[in-house]
């Protein structure tokens, strides 16, 4: 499957919810890790902008073949659910320590098999924090205990 033909790969020029512009899509870095489940692009609203990370379910059939439909769908869904809910109560926490979730919502990208876009934007980050920790020899100490 091409990622022409996955909705997630195809929201460049789509106004979302609350007027964000999805401007341009970011391509994996060389050495880049992470975010297989995800598509990245840049958004804009006015003279903001921000960091939209888009879910494709797509990814997690192939990277699990022969497993469920309904259990892959469902630990995605969880896995999503888990990551905007820990993120709003960083927000409403006012932990700034976190690059912070803007806005929420769902896309409906019409001709695809799977039209249904999750998405989540955030705050542009400075740099990439994977680069400046090693997370296999750090414990992160953090107050997320308290809000969770």
């Amino acid at each position: 499957m091409s990622i022409t033909d996955i909705a997630a790969h195809n929201l460049v020029g789509r106004t979302l919810n609350n007027d964000w512009i999805v401007s341009k899509k970011v391509e994996p870095g060389d050495g880049s890790t992470g975010g297989f489940f995800s598509v990245c692009y840049i958004v804009e609203k006015g003279n903001d902008q921000a960091f939209l990370k888009a879910l494709n379910f797509n990814a997690f059939f192939q990277m699990f073949p022969g497993k469920g439909i309904m259990k892959i769908l469902q630990e995605q869904t969880n896995a999503f659910e888990f990551e905007k809910n820990l993120l709003l109560k960083c927000k409403n926490h006012r932990l700034t320590k976190v690059s912070m979730i803007i806005d929420e919502g769902e896309e409906i990208v019409d001709g695809f098999t799977i039209p249904n876009v999750p998405y989540l934007i955030f705050e542009i980050a400075e740099g990439d924090i994977r680069s400046n920790i090693k997370f296999s020899s750090v414990r992160l100490q953090t107050n997320l205990d308290i809000l969770v």
